[in-house]
């Protein structure tokens, strides 16, 4: 599928990851992270322990990329990213 397959996908709440990412061994996928999401993390010891000290500040919804090594990034899409058609659903097993 496109980008606009794969954008409609993330907002359905599914995980998307595309062909090419295969090949780079590893598992590759993004979300759409949504501020219910963040609640599933730490707020005191990880990275938005800040979302704790500024109870107005929101947080929109935001795709991210999740890394091989299990972080999860903020997703930056290049002009190849946004012109490929190799996306596809991706099933956790």
């Amino acid at each position: 599928m496109d980008i606009g397959g794969a954008v409609k996908a993330l907002k359905e709440g599914r995980m998307v990851t595309r062909a090419l990412w295969k090949t780079y061994g590893g598992t590759r996928f993004l979300i759409m992270c949504t501020p219910d999401d963040m609640k599933l993390f730490s707020l005191t010891t990880g990275p938005l322990y800040w979302l704790e000290r500024e109870p107005s500040l929101f947080l929109a919804p935001f795709i991210a990329l999740k890394n091989t090594d299990g972080t999860f990034v903020p997703a930056v899409f290049s002009q190849l990213d946004l012109l490929a058609d190799d996306y596809e659903i991706h099933i956790d097993l």
